[in-house]
């Protein structure tokens, strides 16, 4: 595993700021999970902020990843639970993961190991990746949503001539 490139502050971090401001401007509106007690199950859903609300650029970035729902709900599959709200947090981290995933792969030209070529999903290089792509997340824990919005928005190149 010592020959693959790991993504380093050095790299162009582009691709995983696009994912997290597509997430940001997918997600506008305030919906929240509820928990809710019905026929022995314990769930939760997603409900809108009544009356409807945006997330403002002061809402602490930690809070809109925990307490911020999709909309979408899955299920549990633990006994006495049914389903609960899927957070924004839980898709962002999946996106950010995907986005330094791909980064790897631009990384690295050759994804072989004994020639054959690595899947990223069983391969010990993914407790990597994800570890890169959580901590990147959980060092803007302490910023607001604004101050995330800001961190991650595109760069514009200008050209000389």
């Amino acid at each position: 595993m010592g020959k693959f490139k790991l993504p380093s502050q050095d790299d162009d971090w582009s691709g995983v700021h696009r994912a997290i401001r597509e997430t940001i401007e997918q997600f506008p509106d305030k919906i929240i999970g509820k928990w809710v007690e019905r026929d022995g199950d314990t769930s939760q859903y997603p409900e809108k902020v009544i009356p409807p609300e945006k997330w403002s650029n002061n809402t602490p970035f930690q809070e809109w990843l925990e307490e911020g729902c999709t909309g979408e709900t899955s299920a549990t599959h633990i006994s006495g639970m049914g389903i609960v709200a899927e957070t924004i947090g839980y898709v962002l981290g999946n996106r950010v993961y995907d986005a330094v995933s791909d980064m790897f792969c631009d990384l690295n030209d050759d994804l072989t190991e004994d020639g054959d070529e690595i899947d990223l999903e069983y391969h010990p290089v993914s407790d990597d990746l994800n570890e890169i792509a959580q901590t990147m997340v959980e060092n803007m824990h302490e910023w607001t949503l604004g101050e995330v919005k800001e961190h991650v928005k595109p760069v514009k190149i200008v050209k000389e001539g």
